[in-house]
């Protein structure tokens, strides 16, 4: 945010509290960039983000929205899409991990390449340009092969997104921690240090610091790319 932030509080309960705590800053504050840090900030729209644009574009609160973490896809509609262009939503961020169906069913199914395009369809009708809509992938998953994490930024681009490389780390507890345990990859009680996504994905043996700094040069010049169209 821009301006003097406000003393933490309690957080809001209802979309009309948090419209209301939105304009606050703006009127107050004059915030003019707001950043949602919830991955999950689509969840049940009709009934709570849809609700808080209503409510902020009746109002005319203009300011500029940022989702840094990316959204699930898979929640957006098409009246969402259309409520965040309208209400100043900048470079949308969506989050896919991996394009391998496979790999996608391992982690939970959270998300498909099929709600990727319909998302990115979408945001396209609600008047954003696809170069200008940025997709998560993520590079080092347990098992996965270079290769892969070229096809998941090719079949990015192919979309006209831009793709965005965030590297592997497991969180302690986790299936996939735990797994990584019994095959001997991390020891029981792997210090934090060793937990960082970059050198975690080296310490693999697969992903060493050359190959993640080729797959980070793929994707910047096919973003690059994009932009030039």
């Amino acid at each position: 945010m821009r301006g003097r932030a406000p003393g933490a509080g309690t957080p809001p309960e209802n979309p009309e509290s948090v419209a209301a705590e939105i304009a606050g800053y703006r009127d107050q504050y004059g915030t003019t960039d707001i950043a949602f840090y919830d991955n999950a900030l689509l969840f049940d729209s009709p009934n709570h983000l849809d609700r808080i644009l209503s409510l902020l574009l009746r109002r005319e609160i203009r300011v500029r929205f940022h989702t840094p973490n990316g959204l699930h896809a898979r929640f957006l509609t098409r009246k969402t899409a259309a409520l965040m262009k309208e209400s100043g939503f900048v470079q949308p961020r969506l989050s896919l991990e991996t394009s391998e169906a496979e790999e996608q069913q391992r982690t939970g199914g959270k998300v498909d390449n099929r709600d990727l395009i319909r998302a990115l369809e979408y945001l396209e009708k609600a008047g954003y340009h696809r170069n200008e809509i940025i997709v998560y992938l993520l590079i080092g998953l347990p098992g996965q092969k270079p290769q892969a994490a070229e096809r998941d930024i090719r079949f990015v681009h192919s979309l006209g997104a831009a793709a965005s490389l965030a590297a592997y780390s497991p969180i302690p507890g986790t299936p996939d921690y735990l797994a990584l345990v019994r095959k001997g990859v991390i020891p029981q009680g792997l210090d934090p240090l060793w937990q960082n996504n970059t050198v975690f994905s080296a310490r693999q043996g697969v992903f060493s610091l050359e190959v993640i700094r080729e797959l980070r040069g793929l994707a910047g010049e096919l973003n690059r790319e994009l932009q030039e169209k």
